[in-house]
């Protein structure tokens, strides 16, 4: 258990800095902030506010993942996992019909 700990927040945190994996290492740090607060914290009735601020960050940063500034986003491929469907205003487009002028 205390490896794991010494990996979330040493491994982790250098990987959440350099932008590589963010989501994953800001999944554990969430889990073990929430296990910290309700397994330690809340029983002994103790200050849980510094808990509580690095689950919300870690919280947002699973919600957001890395920057653009990150070093794991040039690893990340830009081509479409899918097929790209056209939305309306490329057809139209396309067509020519957005280009036209309404008589006035």
């Amino acid at each position: 258990m205390v490896l794991l700990v010494i990996a979330i927040e040493t491994v982790g945190a250098v990987c959440v800095l350099l932008g590589m994996w963010t989501r994953m290492w800001a999944t554990a740090m969430a889990v073990y902030m929430a296990v910290t607060i309700i397994a330690i914290k809340l029983p002994h009735h103790a200050n849980f506010e510094l808990e509580a601020l690095l689950l919300a960050g870690a919280v947002t940063l699973m919600a957001l993942g890395d920057g653009p500034l990150s070093i794991g986003i040039r690893f990340k491929n830009d081509a479409p996992s899918g097929p790209r469907i056209p939305v309306m205003s490329e057809k139209l487009r396309a067509d020519g019909a957005g280009s036209r002028r309404p008589p006035g």
